[in-house]
């Protein structure tokens, strides 16, 4: 979040309090850019990149309250060179997905989050406390479609390979 007072990107702590994130569990990376090859980190260590919590941003981006999910302000490239730079943001913390309600849209909305955050190195934190097969179980639904099975395999291959896990400490 950006300090309205100095202009400036406010530390990690504010976040540590403010977004529940201190409790002791391991957290999802996901979209790596310039601490691509790490195994795990630590939270100080993303002093540097300015987060927004999921439902921070849809207030910010004047969403419809109840749809965090909708991040299309966040995918679009042309907020961070905008004259208003509060709606540009390195990463994105999606708080408590295995408590999500996993519509279609949903899943579809998360593929297309995931895929954004690859090809633009942008930063993804992705917390839960589910496991990997208990969240795909979650996102699947009780009747999934073939479209819908494709994109959560596609998601949880994807987490697989390019997450890494950020540890936060009390």
């Amino acid at each position: 979040m950006i300090d309205r007072e100095t202009g400036n990107a406010k530390p990690w702590g504010v976040f540590h309090g403010a977004t529940g994130l201190g409790k002791s569990r391991a957290s999802i990376v996901a979209g790596f850019g310039s601490v691509n090859g790490c195994s795990s980190a630590l939270f100080s260590d993303f002093t540097h990149f300015r987060f927004v919590r999921a439902v921070e941003f849809a207030r910010l981006a004047r969403m419809p309250h109840g749809k965090p999910l909708e991040f299309t302000a966040f995918k679009n490239p042309d907020y961070k060179d905008s004259d208003d730079p509060e709606y540009y943001f390195d990463g994105l913390i999606l708080d408590d997905l295995d408590k999500a309600s996993f519509s279609a849209n949903v899943v579809a909305e998360l593929f297309d989050l995931i895929d954004h955050a690859e090809q633009t190195e942008r930063l993804l934190i992705i917390n839960t406390q589910a496991t990997g097969g208990d969240l795909a179980k979650m996102m699947l639904g009780s009747n999934p479609d073939p479209q819908r099975t494709a994109r959560v395999q596609s998601i949880m291959r994807r987490l697989i390979d390019h997450a890494k896990f950020i540890h936060f400490q009390k």
